[in-house]
């Protein structure tokens, strides 16, 4: 009989309510922060009082508050930064200047006839990821790309979105 998988956020003894993290999972699966999202001195929601195993990621204690810092970055790119487009948001989150493929990464965004399950959206049109839909497949989707793959359900996303417009 197998061991059961290690829980992301769980603690010792605890796997109540928490998503199954193999150990060979990315980093940022391990660390609860799907979407990446850089340490910068900011203090989140969630936040582990560890955050040693970053590796300048931020750590999460749940995937949850990962998720929503996700979403509240991307919030934040169009509220602030004025990205409208997801061009802007791409090149915003994944500049070209960080030894980034941003038009790789856009095409795996957007371009539905390269990339199956892309957004089918024009990297060029407006896109308002206010609307909670709209957030949960931009989401979904960033996270593939920057995993390799896409362990959350739509209600972890959805629940994580709600609380990042709300808050």
């Amino acid at each position: 009989m197998s061991e059961p998988l290690p829980m992301a956020g769980a603690v010792a003894g605890s796997n109540a309510g928490a998503t199954p993290v193999p150990p060979a999972m990315p980093l940022g699966l391990r660390i609860n922060n799907p979407g990446n999202v850089r340490a910068s001195g900011a203090i989140w929601k969630g936040m582990a009082p560890d955050q040693s195993s970053g590796h300048g990621f931020v750590v999460f204690t749940e995937a949850r508050w990962g998720l929503r810092a996700m979403a509240k970055v991307l919030l934040n790119y169009q509220r602030y930064d004025r990205c409208a487009t997801p061009r802007a948001i791409v090149t915003r989150f994944a500049p070209p200047g960080d030894h980034n493929d941003t038009e790789g990464y856009l095409a795996f965004m957007c371009d539905a006839e390269r990339h199956p399950g892309a957004l089918g959206l024009d990297p060029e049109a407006p896109i308002t990821l206010e609307a909670p839909g709209v957030m949960a497949k931009w989401v979904s989707r960033q996270i593939l790309r920057e995993q390799g793959q896409q362990p959350y359900t739509s209600a972890e996303i959805s629940a994580a979105i709600a609380e990042a417009l709300a808050s």
